[in-house]
């Protein structure tokens, strides 16, 4: 199962596939993914052009590393 926006997952689900679809065509085959917080990490904002959004994404290392 593929997921979608605000879908919860596990370590053992299955977030998408690796390809070449899309703009990625003639590069190598790679898969974009993020995790999110629906609380806010003030902290975490910077002045950055976005920099704002930054404290709604994790890192996911520390998630994959678990």
């Amino acid at each position: 199962m593929k997921t979608s926006i605000l879908t919860f997952v596990n370590n053992s689900s299955e977030i998408g596939t690796v390809g070449t679809s899309g703009n990625a065509v003639g590069k190598s085959p790679h898969l974009h993914y993020s995790i999110i917080t629906l609380i806010p990490y003030v902290w975490k904002i910077d002045s950055d052009r976005q920099g704002w959004k930054k404290m709604f994404y994790l890192n996911p290392i520390d998630f994959l590393e678990e």
